[in-house]
């Protein structure tokens, strides 16, 4: 029973981590996002770009398949 109780207690830690960010962030404005996606040397990326209200537009790349890590650039907009 103990093992039953603690293998619950991942799989629901693990599933309500997304629905506690959502909660903590819920009041938070969210920014239209233009959405891409890239071919880039076999990796499936995908990147997103926003616009900030101090006038930068940033871009954000997320690598798919193996591939680990991401990169964000922003840049003042024209």
């Amino acid at each position: 029973m103990k093992k039953l109780f603690v293998m619950f207690a991942l799989i629901a830690g693990t599933a309500n981590a997304g629905l506690l960010d959502s909660a903590m962030t819920q009041g938070w404005q969210t920014k239209e996002t233009k959405k891409y996606k890239l071919d880039m040397y076999g990796y499936d990326a995908r990147a997103y770009e926003f616009k900030t209200d101090n006038g930068m537009t940033c871009v954000a790349v997320f690598p798919g398949g193996s591939a680990v890590g991401w990169q964000m650039q922003c840049m003042p907009t024209k």
